[in-house]
């Protein structure tokens, strides 16, 4: 059994190579966001409300501003951007995440190196993309993601829409509307694939059997040891971040069902676009907790949802959303995910 693991990981680390060396056209390219993973964050670029660097990077201030261009309440801009990107000038490859508050220089993030293929992975060169390899791409995936927006695996994004789009629950009629959609019990149904079988690469994931032991998780929060931490610590970012996009994008029937159309859905993750209709509206931690919660039971992850219930029904349905995030931060401290500060320096082997 171990040779045959050790024979796969050899083979993986080979392909990762070749795919690296294959010659891509060169940066930028015409969809400015086709690299970038998150579909609402390659909109902003495409959109130009988020411009990339000549070596594919954001500062920190700009990807504040183009959340809050959407809507975003500060308080919640201010969270994401200081969460993601967070690495100096000359740290091109993202090994160390600078949290110091009173840093004064700038900061950024490298849009297009967040999929595993631009991992550095037995060395430091640049990807197949000619993006300087990242070190930690942990610290931009989720616990557990789709790949739709993934080509690691060499596969078109046709194939990996459907592996996941098609699942059984995820994409249903509604009356009232001509297309398919994605009701909240479809994202729940989207998720609980993701936790079970999705990618596990980020700095939150759980192992692929969804234990700790080996895991992400386990090198970048040993804290977050025991099953009542590492089963929402690996939760909270997959389900936080749909949330917020079910918060920000669900539209409703005429018959009072809210829901996503395929449409939409499509035209974020095949072009990166926002809907042709959309227009920016207030929205921030308040909004995207009651998304959450609208999660119970349906296996997205019932120990996260079960704690963002209890932080909304603490604060209020209604408060300011400075208290839903002091709730958040309560509980990611509470669960271990900000214990710890590890990351790596040196290539994996």
């Amino acid at each position: 059994m171990v040779a045959r693991v050790c024979a796969f990981l050899l083979l993986a680390d080979a392909s990762l190579a070749l795919r690296r060396n294959s010659k891509k056209a060169a940066w930028p390219w015409s969809n400015k966001g086709e690299k970038v993973a998150c579909p609402v964050m390659a909109a902003l670029v495409n959109e130009g409300v988020l411009t990339l660097d000549s070596k594919g990077r954001a500062t920190q201030e700009d990807t504040l501003r183009s959340l809050m261009w959407m809507g975003n309440t500060p308080v919640m801009s201010g969270f994401q951007a200081k969460g993601i990107a967070a690495f100096k000038d000359n740290d091109t490859h993202q090994a160390y995440r600078e949290r110091a508050p009173d840093y004064k220089g700038t900061l950024y993030l490298n849009y297009n190196t967040w999929n595993p293929y631009s991992e550095c992975v037995g060395g430091m060169g640049n990807t197949r993309d000619g993006m300087a390899c990242n070190l930690n791409i942990g610290f931009q995936q989720h616990g557990y993601s789709t790949t739709i927006r993934d080509p690691t695996d060499g596969s078109s994004a046709k194939t990996r829409w459907a592996q996941w789009m098609n699942l059984p629950g995820v994409l249903t009629n509604i009356a009232g509307v001509r297309e398919k959609v994605m009701t909240i019990e479809g994202l729940g149904a989207l998720l609980k694939a993701a936790r079970l079988n999705g990618d596990k690469n980020g700095e939150f994931a759980l192992t692929a059997r969804n234990t700790f032991a080996g895991s992400q998780l386990a090198f970048y929060h040993p804290t977050a040891k025991t099953p009542q931490q590492y089963k929402p610590c690996s939760q909270w970012q997959a389900i936080g971040a749909w949330g917020a996009f079910w918060a920000v994008f669900e539209r409703r029937s005429s018959n009072g069902v809210w829901y996503m159309p395929e449409s939409d859905l499509r035209r974020f993750f095949f072009d990166g676009k926002f809907p042709k209709d959309y227009s920016p509206k207030p929205w921030g931690f308040k909004e995207t907790m009651k998304a959450v919660r609208k999660l119970k039971g349906t296996g997205a992850g019932e120990e996260w949802c079960a704690a963002i219930s209890g932080v909304i029904a603490q604060v209020g349905e209604e408060a300011p959303d400075e208290h839903f995030a002091g709730g958040l931060l309560g509980l990611l401290s509470k669960f271990g995910a900000r214990a710890d500060d590890t990351f790596r320096t040196a290539p994996r082997r």
